[in-house]
């Protein structure tokens, strides 16, 4: 315990890159469930992209998952909040650590693309509204769910665990994020018509065991810090 209220817990593991598409990532429509989000199109690291999905997950050969879990004391876990407050509150504590988490893979492992849940956190305005081109191309994290990958299946599927949300007024048991990096030579996946980039909707069954405790370390709907709940899992 740290004396704030919770306990951090972290998994990671290791999939071929080719396997966690065929199992997690929907290539014939990824964008599916990020179109009626108010941020698509807004943001650089939101569709539609210019890239089909199944060539930017070619790019690499394996995708090294890594979560973060935020385990509360009984008595956070009692308290109740306002709407305001619940979402203030998971906001800040998942993005300060969010934030200093993607900058500890990225000096980790150098040349890696980091994918995040939720998006990128490079600027405090993103340029694309403007019509301006990408301040930071080359560091941009993009999100999984953006991609299409299934964030709740893949965290069930590789690490085990269900992802859990806030209900009105209270905190579930524990919050998860998640990472993805890209690492390694490029490989062919099979192209899917010329849809453009992100998000499946299917759940699917378990695919592997977690690895607990490894230090270095769902789409727009899915994302704790905005505390979205209902599409899958459960807010226990």
């Amino acid at each position: 315990m740290n004396g704030s209220g919770y306990t951090i817990v972290q998994a990671g593991a290791e999939v071929p890159a080719e396997e966690f598409v065929r199992r997690y990532v929907d290539l014939k429509d990824p964008a599916a469930g990020c179109r009626p989000c108010p941020d698509y199109g807004r943001y650089w690291t939101c569709p539609p992209y210019d890239v089909p999905a199944a060539e930017y997950w070619g790019r690499y050969r394996t995708v090294l998952l890594r979560g973060m879990q935020f385990h509360f004391t009984r008595e956070l876990l009692e308290r109740r909040f306002t709407p305001e407050e619940l979402a203030e509150y998971t906001r800040e504590l998942t993005a300060a650590h969010a934030r200093r988490m993607d900058e500890h893979l990225r000096a980790l492992y150098p040349g890696a693309a980091v994918l995040t849940t939720g998006g990128c956190m490079l600027c405090a305005a993103c340029t694309r509204p403007a019509g301006r081109p990408c301040r930071h191309p080359e560091a941009v994290g993009y999100s999984l769910e953006s991609l299409g990958c299934d964030v709740g299946a893949a965290a069930w599927g590789e690490l085990g665990w269900e992802l859990l949300w806030p209900r009105r007024d209270k905190l579930p048991r524990y919050l998860t994020l998640l990472w993805g990096l890209r690492t390694g030579g490029r490989q062919h996946l099979p192209a899917v018509g010329q849809k453009r980039l992100p998000l499946g909707l299917q759940r699917r069954q378990p695919g592997g065991m977690a690895r607990q405790g490894l230090h270095r370390g769902h789409r727009h709907g899915y994302h704790p810090l905005y505390g979205t709940a209902g599409k899958a899992g459960t807010d226990r």
